[in-house]
């Protein structure tokens, strides 16, 4: 029973890092060699051949893992239904886990330490937005209250000075214990916050730091125009999540009227900027407050159950 609980999740795992392993390199040899110039100024359409650089990526990263899952589903003891549900989830995912990637190794094409950054971009957005559900009398309430539960998850970065002093004292913690946990704590709590609006609001930014440092060359000057496509596709994998996740909801209760529904499609569309809204801002304003020495105080969430 525990393997089939754990089974999903490490297939997933397994996908996740299979996908960063490679994510440096997408970009990376055709920018070092000069071809990326050339391609931005080939007479094809830069949307294909940016798509066409996600699919090799996917191709060799997603797919023998599409493949081998059967096997691994096998090894875990899930039963058919089970492995069915997986292998369409890794066929929808894991291209959308390379599509979201190319963002991240766009942004940081070029850059010193890229990769480690790399991974800081990308990881976020790979996990959903929230975690918990908020419920008030009325929508203008459930927003706020969702807005206030935020910023009080990212509150607890106000952990890790105590963190970082006590773990210094305390030598018998294993030192990768402590090193990992620290890593942890940094990686959640700023990136959240960071995160965010680098991806969705700051696409500009290699333009900036190309004209700032003087770069002329055609890869940085069609930048924008690059991540604008590559976020464009990444688009596709909130459709393709919207999609495997609509015919999954229970039955819309009699009492529910039929625009519920279409509710739950304008959800996904407005992901990019309830990631925003409800993600990077609240935890940015949770992390000026404790470094302004401002105090946020302890809220409960308030929750209604209408039956």
């Amino acid at each position: 029973a525990m393997l089939r609980m754990m089974g999903p999740g490490v297939v997933w795992v397994a996908a996740l890092l299979a996908s960063m392993l490679a994510l440096g390199r997408l970009f990376a040899g055709d920018y070092a060699d000069g071809t990326l110039e050339q391609l931005t100024l080939a007479p094809q359409p830069l949307s294909m051949l940016v798509l066409a650089k996600v699919a090799a990526h996917w191709l060799a990263t997603g797919l023998p893992l599409v493949v081998v899952a059967p096997l691994l589903g096998f090894q875990f003891d899930l039963g058919t239904d089970a492995l069915l549900i997986l292998l369409a989830s890794l066929l929808l995912g894991t291209p959308t886990l390379s599509l979201i990637g190319a963002i991240g190794a766009a942004l940081t094409l070029g850059l010193r330490g890229g990769g480690a950054l790399l991974s800081l971009l990308v990881l976020p957005l790979y996990v959903p937005v929230s975690m918990d559900a908020v419920m008030a009398p009325t929508r203008i309430g459930s927003l706020i209250n969702l807005y206030k539960q935020q910023r009080r998850w990212a509150w607890g970065v106000e952990h890790f000075p105590y963190l970082m002093v006590n773990f210094w004292k305390k030598r018998s913690i294993p030192w990768i214990k402590r090193a990992s946990t620290l890593w942890v704590l940094t990686e959640g709590m700023y990136t959240w916050a960071t995160a965010p609006v680098l991806i969705f609001l700051l696409g500009w930014l290699p333009l900036l730091v190309g004209r700032l440092g003087g770069r002329q060359e055609a890869g940085f000057q069609n930048a924008p125009h690059t991540l604008q496509i590559i976020m464009t596709f990444a688009m596709l994998g909130v459709f393709a999540s919207a999609a495997l996740s609509l015919p999954l909801l229970p039955t819309r209760p009699a009492h529910q009227r039929r625009y519920v529904r279409a509710i739950m499609v304008l959800q996904w569309l407005l992901l990019p900027f309830t990631f925003v809204l409800f993600g990077a801002i609240p935890a940015i304003e949770a992390q000026t407050r404790l470094a302004a020495g401002r105090r946020l105080g302890f809220w409960v969430t308030p929750k209604e159950r209408h039956i």
